[in-house]
């Protein structure tokens, strides 16, 4: 049995906070994590989380009481594998931690593994371990390697896993982790492992006019577009749950979570019109509609009236797109398979049916604009 500790960074603009107010934030769960730490657990191995974005929080704004909450994990564990996943904007707080837990390590006279997965893992290796302080970085989905890892397995014989000796290789090159080919074969993510009221806590932020109380989960992995900007496809290839899964799983955390609404987090759940029909009826055939409320992020190429319509009576409430730019010559730069006629219809069919949605733009898109000069 291995002990294996994993650590969240904290977002940067946390720090030295004490106005913290839950009913206006909006934060997402650690889904994918928690889907690992399962796993493992299911596995024999014993597991814990460190999440520093919540003991920030809950230090108000005191980066140094935090990490003590780290340290004091790696004494009392006393971990084989320490693992971050992070996003690259988490570069320097990660940096910061990976110290802190290294000079834990060396006080005890402990020598554990440092590994590190996520999109900036996958994309970017060498900075991972060379700037970082990582032994290994993880490229790809890291849930059959994390277990083979916590097994007992030699980390280079494990796929996806990168060291200092395979550096030689760009992070795009390097060879991704196993995955698991039937995503019903995965267990629901275990919150309890993480203090999920934290990120559950009822909250204005979410729709605005109602307070809701959310978890989230995922609709598959992957996905079908290859957004210039986009990290997405860096991960996964392109499979998705089933209906039945995914309903089972919204029910088993009105139950045991106590939320009264769900957010995919998938960066679009239109890349299977079909799972997101079958979605809708397998939770109108349970009533569960009338329970819990759910919320997705969407193409506007990907809907339809009729489409947004059947979601609505599901229990969606809420709908999040990317219209990135209203510019066609921008769209196209941007290899985004969509046209701004898309993102005008998206928001006049949201403004006539008085369906909550978000719009984002991407302002300064790096590429060269031409700007006609006045005659």
């Amino acid at each position: 049995m291995a002990n294996v500790l994993f650590v969240l960074p904290w977002v940067y603009h946390d720090e030295n906070r004490r106005d913290y107010d839950a009913s206006q934030e909006w934060r997402c769960g650690p889904y994918n994590v928690l889907l690992i730490l399962t796993m493992l657990q299911k596995a024999g191995h014993r597991v814990r989380l460190v999440d520093l974005q919540r003991e920030v929080i809950r230090h108000l704004g005191n980066v140094d009481a935090a990490l003590g909450v780290l340290t004091a994990a790696i004494a009392d564990l006393k971990p084989d594998i320490i693992g971050f996943s992070f996003f690259s904007v988490h570069y320097f707080e990660v940096q910061q931690a990976v110290a802190t837990a290294r000079a834990a390590c060396r006080k005890l006279g402990m020598a554990p593994m440092f590994i590190a997965g996520g999109i900036h893992a996958s994309i970017d290796p060498r900075s991972t371990i060379e700037e970082l302080g990582f032994d290994f970085a993880f490229n790809g989905e890291g849930e059959l390697g994390m277990v083979a890892l916590a097994d007992g397995a030699t980390p280079l014989s494990v796929p996806g896993v990168v060291g200092r000796g395979t550096l030689s290789l760009t992070g795009c090159a390097q060879p991704k982790g196993l995955q698991v080919q039937h995503l019903d074969d995965l267990p629901f993510p275990d919150w309890s492992l993480c203090d999920y009221a934290f990120y559950a806590a009822p909250s204005y932020a979410r729709l605005k006019v109602r307070m809701t109380s959310s978890l989230d989960l995922m609709m598959g992995r992957g996905c079908v577009y290859h957004c210039t900007f986009c990290a997405y496809n860096a991960l996964s290839s392109v499979r998705f749950n089933s209906a039945e899964y995914l309903v089972d799983q919204v029910a088993r955390m009105a139950r045991d979570y106590a939320v009264n609404s769900v957010y995919f987090l998938d960066s679009t759940i239109g890349n299977n019109r079909k799972l997101i029909i079958a979605f809708c009826e397998e939770m109108l055939r349970r009533g569960l509609e009338k329970q819990v409320s759910w919320m997705a992020n969407i193409r506007p190429n990907q809907i339809t009236r009729e489409l947004l319509e059947l979601m609505r009576r599901a229990g969606c409430c809420y709908l999040f797109y990317g219209f990135d730019s209203n510019s066609q010559r921008v769209l196209d730069l941007m290899s985004k398979g969509c046209r701004v006629e898309h993102n005008e219809m998206a928001a006049q069919l949201h403004n006539e049916m008085l369906f909550p949605y978000n719009a984002s733009f991407i302002a300064g898109f790096n590429v060269a604009v031409s700007i006609p000069r006045p005659d």
